[in-house]
């Protein structure tokens, strides 16, 4: 298991600061959420880019190569609203290219959503990142949303630049404290063992490697073998 990190860099031309800024494998997304009057939230907007993800294969040593040809589509729509409010706000997206992929006149709590608009393909080329390392990329514009009203909000996306393999960990160890047993995970601490006069983690395990044989710092014996121990519960 791991995850692949697109580098999304959003340039704000007007307007607020994003609520949220996502990039998880082939999902690349920014929110906005919209208050009317000031203080009173009404609406959130996603506004995303679906990449041109394929043929990802996951290597034994975590590194990952995949096939990547720029944006595949894009999207925008609610992720929540409320009833109308009377405030009016005319809402334009526009892909990369900056060709016109919908537009809207509606109220800023209005529910909406565009569907998957297809993007122009690009050129595909096969790259390999190293487990928890990062590799260049073309930096590509994505999309640019434009929020219009008596204040606007105008955002334009790129991604790319850099793409990072992300590998996922977790704690596997139990502590007892207040009569109870809790995973260190939860309690947001580790487990340290005291080497050549320094103090070094030995409690944080990749998820990949959950229950192989021979891996990680806590293991179990099982079936006569050392595995990888699984997560506290």
């Amino acid at each position: 298991m791991a995850n692949l990190k697109f580098n999304i860099r959003p340039v704000i031309i007007q307007g607020d600061d994003l609520a949220s800024v996502i990039s998880s494998d082939s999902d690349t997304a920014i929110t906005y959420n919209n208050y009317y009057p000031a203080g009173t939230h009404v609406s959130t907007y996603r506004i995303e880019a679906k990449l041109a993800l394929s043929n990802v294969t996951v290597h034994d040593d975590l590194s990952i190569s995949f096939d990547y040809g720029g944006i595949q589509s894009v999207r925008a729509r609610t992720t929540w609203s409320s009833s109308s409010v009377g405030y009016n706000v005319n809402k334009h997206f526009y892909k990369g290219d900056g060709t016109v992929a919908w537009e809207q006149s509606s109220d800023i709590a209005t529910s909406f959503d565009t569907g998957d608009i297809a993007v122009a393909p690009q050129p595909t080329r096969r790259y390999t990142v190293p487990p928890n390392g990062s590799i260049s990329i073309p930096e590509i514009k994505a999309f640019r949303w434009l929020s219009e009203a008596v204040v606007s909000d105008e955002c334009e996306v790129f991604v790319g630049g850099t793409v990072t393999n992300v590998i996922p960990t977790y704690k596997p160890n139990g502590l007892r404290k207040n009569n109870e047993w809790k995973s260190v995970q939860e309690l947001k601490l580790s487990t340290y063992i005291r080497t050549s006069g320094n103090w070094n983690d030995v409690g944080t395990e990749q998820v990949a490697t959950i229950g192989h044989v021979n891996k990680g710092h806590t293991r179990r014996r099982q079936g006569g073998e050392w595995k990888q121990e699984r997560p506290f519960t």
